[in-house]
């Protein structure tokens, strides 16, 4: 059986505006359909999706099948208003995907450099397809080794010294739109680990109330009571916009949280005072269309793009200290994936011999039939250390060769198999290739 390959699609804030991104956005309630969906074109499958990428790790022996089965996934969630060139979709494979993962959980290719909250993201992406049964021992080992460079990153360099993330932004945003928040009042939609984030970062500021909603209220009670504020259903969102300065949602609902008529409506009964708006979602929360509403100033996570590229000279500067961890990192996972590669040809190359001596070894005893029961064991003790003997430098050989020489060596000198398909083997060569077909 085929190694096969490590392959990623995805499309990120690198590749894809935010209208896109959150049309390919698979949700925790929606991954489990995905995963299910990928069973059929692939052996491993893990979606990680954000409010900056939607990535699509798998491991599969037909090529062509598994990056169909995820670009028909892709193209599905697109939807017609988009066509396949415009979702901004990036292939990689093998070491380069292998290396990419680690990349983003490291924070270097975060939006902003050494984000915390994607390491925990990673790791609910691995849960989540460890519960679908989707993730396989490549897949895991991946996660883990991604999750391990991950911290290295944050613990061995300055990265981690510099506390940043798209939660930390918002607020900074928001002392600059409306000043000191002391006296104000907040909003946060929501109760993962954004919104635990953001309200932390409001009671440092000493905000003068956090109001915590969210579709669950047990987990908007258990937000509101590390900051000391209130929790709300989401029931109670249309009757509190009057009452404060600024909300900032990031909820994972697949729908608007807050729209135009609501905040318009609100607005009526705020005799003038200016309403921020920060949504962090992805998809998003709020109408778009609050914009055009008179003393509301809405910004989303493309204007936080601009504002996250100050102030990160820092943790820029720890970039080449994280890569080389990450190159180590992914080093080490290719030489492991490669070793199970070639411990496999081994335990073909043995089961192979075995079977061919077992044959042999009956064929053999049904013509000495007088012989006794003690004296087939021994000639079946002797043909198994002949056997034993006889593939002990071929076994030390192939255990240090390349796999696919290994591979290769097998079928030449044992007739075990072919290589790999050079077809399937050049479909693969590019390793970031932009998806650019209709």
């Amino acid at each position: 059986m085929q190694r096969g390959h490590l392959i990623l699609i995805g499309a990120s804030y690198r590749t894809a505006p935010l209208a896109v991104r959150e049309r390919l956005a698979i949700n925790d309630d929606a991954a489990p359909e995905a995963l299910r969906y990928l069973k059929e074109y692939a052996s491993e499958s893990l979606v990680l999706s954000t409010c900056n990428r939607t990535e699509i790790y798998l491991v599969g022996h037909d090529a062509e099948q598994t990056l169909y089965g995820a670009m028909n996934l892709f193209s599905t969630r697109g939807g017609r208003s988009f066509q396949r060139q415009e979702l901004g979709l990036y292939v990689l494979t093998d070491d380069s995907a292998a290396r990419h993962l680690m990349d983003v959980a490291s924070g270097v290719d975060s939006l902003i450099p050494g984000e915390h909250e994607i390491l925990s993201q990673v790791r609910r992406a691995s849960r989540l397809a460890r519960e679908a049964g989707s993730l396989g021992p490549v897949l895991s080992r991946l996660c883990q080794m991604a999750l391990h460079a991950g911290k290295r990153a944050r613990t061995e360099t300055a990265i981690g010294q510099h506390p940043a993330s798209v939660s930390l932004a918002s607020v900074r945003l928001a002392q600059e739109v409306c000043g000191p928040l002391q006296g104000r009042a907040a909003l946060v939609i929501g109760a993962g680990q954004t919104a635990s984030l953001t309200a932390q970062a409001l009671q440092s500021c000493r905000i003068g109330a956090i109001h915590a909603a969210n579709r669950t209220l047990a987990k908007a009670q258990e937000l509101a009571q590390r900051v000391g504020g209130q929790a709300w259903g989401l029931d109670a969102v249309e009757a509190l916009l009057p009452q404060v300065d600024l909300v900032i949602s990031c909820t994972s609902a697949p729908d608007l949280v807050l729209t135009v008529e609501q905040i318009a409506a609100a607005q009526m009964e705020r005799d003038g005072r200016p309403l921020l708006l920060i949504d962090l979602a992805l998809p998003r929360d709020i109408d778009p269309q609050a914009r055009e509403l008179r003393h509301v100033a809405l910004y989303d996570l493309e204007d936080l793009e601009s504002i996250c590229e100050r102030n990160q000279a820092a943790r820029r500067r720890a970039l080449a200290d994280v890569e080389a961890i990450v190159r180590q990192e992914s080093e080490a996972f290719m030489d492991w994936w490669e070793s199970q590669e070639t411990i496999r040809t081994v335990a073909r190359l043995r089961v192979w011999a075995e079977a061919l001596r077992q044959g042999e070894l009956e064929k053999s005893l049904r013509k000495l039939a007088h012989l006794s029961p003690q004296e087939r064991q021994a000639i079946g003790a002797l043909t198994e250390a002949l056997v034993h003997k006889l593939l002990h430098a071929p076994t030390v050989y192939l255990k240090s060769s390349d796999p696919r020489e290994a591979e290769r060596t097998a079928w030449e000198v044992f007739g075990l198999r072919p290589p790999l398909s050079d077809q399937i083997h050049s479909l693969l060569e590019y390793k970031s290739e932009k998806i650019s077909h209709g």
